[in-house]
């Protein structure tokens, strides 16, 4: 029973493994076909209208959540999915090109695509990597303090499985100096 057990989970782990490079490289393709602005643009309200468009079923059926439930499911673990590919197709994008922060070329969509692609992965050291790019964007007033503030706090969450203890008096951008130290610490490991 033991090398059955030891069996199923070698063969997870290489299926897990091949799904990922199967991906890795279909976004590879993808991203060397971007070869202008436009191209660019498409490519992330793609990465935008994917993520935003399951939320919004999810939410329109889960207003009758008893009668829907098993699709609620369903699109859970397919939006579950869909956070694991942006997060490829953002990492690869970003090798490519840069954040797209110029507010007169690109959309809010455009640029969030990168922003909730990094914040509704639930693994802490991918959302580490873009610590410096999120922080550069806030110091040059590109991202909001209000975003910013919220992905810190999901960095802290998900490390700590807590919240972080602020004093109720601060203002956000106080709140934003009290836990950057702590996620400071958590890069460093």
């Amino acid at each position: 029973m033991k090398n059955i057990t030891i069996i199923v989970i070698c063969f997870l782990v290489l299926f897990s493994c091949k799904r990922k490079n199967i991906y890795q490289e279909a976004i590879k393709e993808e991203i060397s076909t971007i070869n202008s602005l436009d191209d660019r643009k498409t490519y992330l309200n793609k990465i935008y209208d994917d993520s935003e468009g399951i939320s919004i079923k999810i939410k329109e059926l889960e207003k009758n959540f008893l009668l829907n439930k098993h699709k609620v499911k369903l699109l859970h673990s397919k939006k579950d999915s869909l956070i694991f590919i942006n997060r490829l197709r953002v990492n690869e994008y970003l090798k490519k090109f840069e954040y797209p922060s110029d507010t007169t070329t690109y959309s809010k969509n455009e640029k969030n695509a990168i922003y909730f692609a990094v914040y509704y992965d639930y693994k802490v050291n991918e959302q580490l990597k873009y610590l410096s790019i999120f922080d550069d964007l806030y110091r040059k007033g590109l991202l909001d303090t209000y975003s910013y503030l919220s992905f810190l706090n999901r960095i802290y969450y998900l490390s700590k499985s807590s919240f972080f203890k602020y004093d109720k008096k601060h203002g956000l951008e106080k709140m934003i100096d009290d836990i950057y130290p702590e996620i400071l610490k958590l890069k460093k490991k």
